[in-house]
């Protein structure tokens, strides 16, 4: 694994800057939100996420999912995947910055 761009600009939002690693020959932006670290493969439509806290070596246990489509919110700090092409399967997330004060992990 290769990452392309070790942090974010702190409170920047997802959509200022990506960050993206390289991974059998596919570039995958990396978001992380309060609770994971998304990985996107946004050419092949599929994602991996991990809790934000573990270790990339655990990266090849989780699986690919696919999904339809990749929202973000106006000022970039959160995004919304849609599992299905009708978008009545969601997940959401918000970002973690330096600024965040959740509670997880």
């Amino acid at each position: 694994m290769i990452l392309a761009s070790e942090t974010l600009a702190p409170d920047a939002g997802f959509t200022a800057g990506a960050r993206t690693m390289t991974l059998a020959g596919s570039v995958l932006e990396v978001l992380e939100s309060c609770a994971y670290r998304w990985f996107f493969d946004r050419e092949r439509s599929r994602f991996r996420r991990l809790p934000r806290t573990a270790a990339l070596d655990g990266f090849s246990d989780a699986p690919w999912r696919d999904y339809s489509s990749l929202e973000f919110s106006n000022d970039g700090n959160s995004f919304v995947v849609a599992l299905d092409p009708h978008g009545t399967r969601l997940l959401s997330a918000t970002g973690h910055g330096e600024g965040c004060t959740c509670t997880k992990l």
